[in-house]
């Protein structure tokens, strides 16, 4: 006949007040890290979205140089997070302009909403001005973001 085992001492587990005060100390880690969290994605949306405006720029100003005629037209690209249009176009030219860079404007989104609509006006002399109606300037995070791309 055999004898039943005698349960080892410290083999029953883990307590209810280890559990408590391991899981306490985890909500204390998660409330800390969570809001550190949330803005690195709202900024990693903003630099998408910078990122965004600039090729849309640089495809205007490319198409500009490479047509070798003087560029006329006037228009506004107005994008949201719903998408993009080209509004206010006295000629085809900025349409053009993104063809040519295989753009195309009306499947372009913000990822942030902080911009609210985001305005490229573009001038008969091909400047591009940048503004935006919400509740972050991007005019002045794209002046910032170029900035510091022109001095790498």
């Amino acid at each position: 006949m055999k004898w039943p085992r005698k349960a080892k001492q410290g083999s029953e587990g883990f307590s209810l007040v280890e559990l408590v005060i391991v899981i306490a100390i985890m909500a204390i880690l998660i409330a800390f890290l969570t809001p550190q969290f949330v803005r690195y994605i709202e900024k990693s949306r903003q630099s998408a979205d910078l990122d965004t405006v600039e090729g849309i720029i640089k495809a205007v100003q490319v198409g500009i140089s490479d047509t070798g005629l003087e560029f006329t037209d006037e228009g506004e690209i107005k994008i949201a997070g719903t998408g993009g249009s080209i509004t206010k176009q006295t000629g085809s030219g900025i349409q053009k302009c993104m063809d040519n860079a295989g753009i195309d404007v009306g499947d372009v989104r913000l990822k942030s909403s902080e911009w609210g609509t985001v305005t490229i006006a573009i001038s008969s002399r091909g400047v591009c001005t940048v503004s935006s109606d919400g509740t972050a300037d991007m005019a002045d995070r794209y002046k910032k973001q170029s900035t510091d791309s022109d001095g790498e």
